[in-house]
């Protein structure tokens, strides 16, 4: 019984902890965009010198960047190394590791 509810408990935690979402920070670029990661779940998508202020989340290895118009979110992977896969090959490394 013991070993139950302590099984109960530590599932419990784990499911918790995923539901969180990681949290991202810090500047991630391609070859020709920026995703400038900002606390409150914002992040800052640059491209040609305008930047665009919209919010994230994570879930798992998926970041979901929402549109700011109601449209279905941006889904890019987070790679194992921490990078981030975007759209069409791009790859989003971040900066000053």
């Amino acid at each position: 019984m013991k070993k139950r509810v302590l099984y109960t408990v530590f599932v419990s935690f784990a499911i918790f902890l995923a539901a969180c979402g990681q949290k991202l920070s810090g500047v991630y670029t391609s070859d020709f965009m920026e995703l400038d990661f900002q606390s409150g779940s914002k992040v800052l998508v640059g491209t040609m010198g305008v930047k665009t202020e919209l919010k994230y989340e994570v879930d798992g290895k998926k970041l979901k960047i929402m549109e700011a118009d109601g449209k279905p979110p941006l889904v890019l992977t987070i790679n194992d190394d921490g990078s981030i896969q975007g759209w069409g090959g791009q790859v989003f490394r971040k900066q000053g590791k």
